[in-house]
Formats: C-alpha cells, structure tokens, sequence
C-alpha cells in the first residue's frame, strides 16, 4: 500500500506524482509589494505541482491529527517530506483561506512551549 510520502518527481514534468495535490482556488502567491522575484517563485511553485502536493501533505497531517500547532505539524512529518517550517506555515494559511482547515484555540505547543494556534480540518 503506497504511504503519503511514496512521490517522486517526474523527469520530464517536474511535477510530483504519487500524491494527490489539492486543487486551490486562484489566489495571490505573492503580497503586491513583493519584488518580482517573490512572484516568480510563487508562479514556479504551483508550476511544479509542489504547492498542491504540499497543501495534501499538510491536509493529511492535520486530519490524522486535530489540535496540533504549526511546529507539531512540521515535526509530524517527520524525515520524511522536504516541507520546511515556513512552507508548512504558508500551506495552513493557503488551506485556511481555501476554507480546508480552521484555527482553533491556543495552546502550548509541545516542542516550542509557547502559545500557539492550534488546526482543525474542515470536513
């Protein structure tokens, strides 16, 4: 049975295969004062299929695990996805905005041991 994690990227695409990416509706990959380079990495991450692939990823951990912070989700990857702390952060807000996942209450994140926003899918 093939895990989330069994992807590879394809040589002639460049695009991820083995996990579904989500599909977001149209929305600013970059903030308008951004320089041009910010909007040409944004453009060459969704080109790649690496922002939807990723959105899927941290969908999945969110709903294998409800209530956990930012930090505990990019520690429940494990070493076993390329996502950074800041593309999980990124992902969260394009799934919030997308209405894929929601905000809840604050608590202490476990590893960081400070306040922190906890997630919820939305089913």
């Amino acid at each position: 049975m093939a895990s989330l994690f069994d992807e590879y990227e394809s040589p002639t695409t460049g695009q991820y295969v083995g996990v579904d990416p989500i599909r977001l509706p149209p929305a600013p990959l970059a903030s308008p004062c951004d320089p041009v380079t910010s909007h040409d990495a944004g453009e060459r991450h969704e080109k790649s299929g690496k922002l939807g692939r990723n959105c899927a990823i941290v969908l999945a951990i969110v709903r294998w695990n409800p209530g956990l912070t930012s930090v505990e989700i990019h520690a429940a990857q494990g070493d076993r996805s390329d996502l950074d702390r800041n593309e999980v952060s990124r992902r969260l807000a394009d799934l919030k905005n997308a209405g894929r996942v929601r905000q809840g209450p604050a608590k202490e994140c476990s590893i960081k041991r400070v306040a922190m926003v906890s997630w919820f899918a939305i089913e």
